[in-house]
């Protein structure tokens, strides 16, 4: 036997003693008021990240052995969430991994983060476990299950509000995608001899696009095993990963990855708006850029119209595609939304709460703009917290933005609400000092726009990569 096979055979007499113990019925009535707690996304919460680590706490490895025999999860779990990772994953199984059912529990009353079971789910029965346990995402591996299997064992956790997290190896295995699945997973670790190589996820990538495709409505992917370098993190989301599963080296405590984990959230997010010419939106897209903005307000010098050219350049994104809307219906901006495929929505006019929620509800994310020219403008933010996924401050003017106008930063430290915000406002190639020296906690990005343009709905891609290249690594020398 390898050593997956090892490890799957003792596991299936493990879950058999579990449902010996306790009956399914006994688990649900022991976790009922478990089941009542509201599920988090983690594909969200990767896609919303700028780097989208999922920080692991597993004690050992059956090819390396211990790695952290003393660790605890209280220390670990919310050391990870105060430095910024987006999700956690937390092993269960105990003789390969040194892991626990308490570890889990202990975890999900600490931290808010979405959690990951990590262990061999065989059974329709771990995934009951798996909620009552308190986990917003359960992990289906391709190499122990059948395609069938795989597919039950996903509806049941989309049943009990659960995200699935498949993981497969290499290219035979992506047969198992099917509709259930919220995240696809590329494990750089062979299950049977635990050799680890990173080139396996670029290796994937072509594969998955021609096998499965690429866009709004297929899985976000994540790379699993052998990430040690922050280096390794940008080139896979070059590539199109939105999430890093890392545990070994957080584990064993590496010093410098901890530094930059720290300040993970110190990477900001870049969003390019206003362009209209193919050639523009397609040159800047490979730009390490994270959003790219499109302006559906007729007044807008930079409107984009529902004409052949434009629909089919904006479809052809792969990056985060933001759609701008002053005012509009909620139907005019889902039409839109849909005929763009879009999966941001910029809301830039008198838009209410519940005119957020509602589209938020429909699956999309929302971006609520805000004019400032005081520390009172702040106030209005307070309406709409727990209804936007990022606030942007622009400066005020006579109409709805896109004044080119130098944003007040001196104004910021009145914020201090909870939702992150992008700034706007008279950015240039001559802020990037001034950006690196901003400390507000909930400073995500920056919306660049009229300073980077050669004329309305053209930007300048050569001014626009000298900008990205002084600011995209806010400076972890800092940190």
């Amino acid at each position: 036997m390898d050593i997956l096979e090892t490890i799957v055979a003792h596991k299936r007499l493990e879950v058999a003693r579990q449902k010996e113990v306790a009956s399914p019925d006994l688990l649900f009535n022991f976790g009922s008021q478990r089941l009542l707690r509201p599920t988090n996304s983690m594909r969200q919460a990767l896609a919303r990240s700028p780097l989208g680590i999922i920080a692991e706490f597993k004690r050992r490895s059956p090819s390396k052995g211990w790695l952290s025999p003393g660790a605890k999860v209280e220390e670990a779990v919310p050391a990870y969430e105060r430095s910024g990772a987006a999700a956690c994953s937390i092993l269960n199984d105990s003789r390969f991994f040194g892991g626990s059912f308490t570890d889990f529990q202990r975890a999900r009353s600490l931290v808010s983060l979405p959690l990951l079971r990590k262990d061999f789910i065989l059974d329709e029965y771990q995934i009951y476990q798996s909620r009552v346990l308190g986990a917003d995402v359960v992990l289906l591996i391709a190499a122990i299950l059948s395609k069938e299997l795989c597919k039950k064992l996903a509806s049941v956790a989309h049943q009990l509000d659960m995200e699935v997290l498949l993981e497969v190896h290499s290219e035979n295995e992506l047969s198992y995608y099917n509709d259930h699945i919220d995240m696809l997973g590329v494990n750089n670790r062979n299950l049977g001899t635990f050799h680890t190589d990173i080139k396996n996820s670029f290796r994937m990538i072509e594969s998955i696009r021609s096998e499965i495709g690429a866009g709004d409505n297929t899985p976000l992917l994540v790379s699993e095993s052998g990430i040690s370098d922050m280096q390794d993190i940008y080139k896979l989301r070059h590539a199109g990963f939105r999430g890093f599963l890392i545990g070994e080296t957080l584990m064993k405590q590496d010093p410098d990855f901890q530094k930059r984990l720290d300040g993970c959230n110190a990477r900001l997010f870049i969003k390019v708006c206003g362009m209209r010419d193919p050639e523009n939106i397609g040159n800047i897209e490979v730009l390490d850029v994270d959003f790219q903005g499109f302006i559906f307000y007729e007044q807008s010098p930079r409107y984009v119209p529902n004409e052949r050219e434009y629909i089919e350049a904006i479809r052809k994104c792969k990056k985060n595609k933001v759609g701008v809307f002053v005012n509009e219906t909620k139907e005019n901006i889902v039409d839109k939304a849909k005929l763009f495929q879009l999966n941001y929505l910029q809301l830039h006019g008198n838009e209410t709460p519940e005119a957020c929620h509602a589209l938020r509800r429909l699956g999309y994310h929302v971006i609520k703009s805000f004019l400032i020219a005081s520390v009172s403008d702040f106030h209005q933010t307070e309406r709409y917290h727990n209804c936007c996924d990022y606030y942007l401050f622009d400066t005020k003017s006579n109409d709805y933005g896109g004044s080119g106008k130098r944003f007040d930063w001196s104004l910021l430290d009145a914020y201090q609400g909870k939702t992150p915000f992008l700034l706007s406002g008279g950015l240039d190639i001559y802020c990037v000092d001034e950006i690196k020296r901003m400390k507000h906690p909930q400073f995500a990005g920056v919306d660049l726009n009229s300073g980077f343009e050669i004329s309305p709905a053209m930007k300048n891609v050569g001014l626009l990569k000298e900008f990205i290249e002084a600011l995209k690594i806010k400076s972890y020398e800092q940190n």
